[in-house]
């Protein structure tokens, strides 16, 4: 019988240096097939054309400085999938038009150089997608995920996201620590919910969503958002605290109205 699952296969085989190429072409599940193989430099281009899972595949595979264009169009949940790969420096454009998930996909990759172009059509969920890489975002073209509902901690602790690629965020329901920590210099081209819809957003929605982007100098948002607009039976005081909090050089914010000063600026340069 052909073998589908290979989900663990290596999993904590820490000394395994080498991979041979082997037949995989009716694998469904390669969850954490490479997960904690500490010495893994490179993986072949395993035939993946079946493949839906590719959880916690190289999880902390942290020698692992090559990646595969693997064919990833059947993949359907990638989280964790390149997590604590702190030597990874590239990863090629993959296909991701049927993915939902990409839970922490980022995590600890330290070493990666760019993110590469994403489809994110099918994703459900933005949240902590590029947490903590030291990855940028050279690409500027439109990121739109219109399924997504929850954006919180998308690029937090990014500090070599310098420039912000152009977000519709229009279906975003959650923003808390968006881009706590990240290294933004200016944000622009923004797309926010509208007015009717904004009553959605979740309580606390945009706590810290901007806390300490020690460089962030501009923020451009359309169109106009009032957050005053985001809490049903009106002003919701807890619902943006410290929303901009340390932003030193933040020097300009343009299509946000409705916060209040003393509890979303403490230590940025507007307050």
């Amino acid at each position: 019988f052909p073998v589908t699952n290979m989900g663990s296969m290596f999993q904590d085989c820490w000394n395994l240096s080498e991979i041979p190429l082997f037949d995989t072409k009716n694998v469904t599940n390669m969850q954490a097939m490479f997960a904690s193989c500490y010495g893994l430099t490179k993986i072949p281009k395993f035939d993946t054309r079946n493949v839906t899972s590719f959880s916690f595949f190289t999880y902390f595979g942290t020698a692992l400085r090559e990646f595969p264009k693997l064919d990833t169009s059947n993949a359907t949940n990638m989280s964790y999938m390149f997590y604590g790969c702190s030597r990874l420096r590239r990863i090629p454009r993959l296909n991701t038009s049927k993915v939902t998930t990409f839970y922490e996909w980022l995590t600890g990759t330290q070493s990666l150089q760019e993110v590469p172009e994403l489809d994110l059509s099918a994703c459900t969920t933005l949240e902590q997608l590029f947490y903590n890489t030291g990855a940028s975002f050279s690409n500027n073209k439109v990121v739109s995920a219109p399924k997504a509902t929850n954006a919180g901690n998308m690029f937090r602790y990014s500090s070599n996201f310098w420039e912000s690629p152009n977000l519709d965020l229009s279906a975003i329901r959650n923003f808390s620590f968006m881009f706590d920590f990240a290294g933004l210099k200016t944000l622009p081209g923004i797309t926010f919910p509208t007015a009717a819809s904004a009553a959605s957003i979740v309580a606390n929605g945009f706590q810290y969503m901007f806390q300490q982007c020690y460089n962030l100098q501009e923020i451009n948002i359309s169109p106009e958002f009032n957050i005053l607009n985001a809490s049903a039976g009106g002003a919701n005081t807890t619902m943006h605290t410290d929303m901009f909090q340390e932003c030193h050089s933040l020097g300009s914010v343009k299509g946000i109205t409705g916060f209040i000063y003393t509890l979303s600026l403490l230590g940025c340069k507007l307050s």
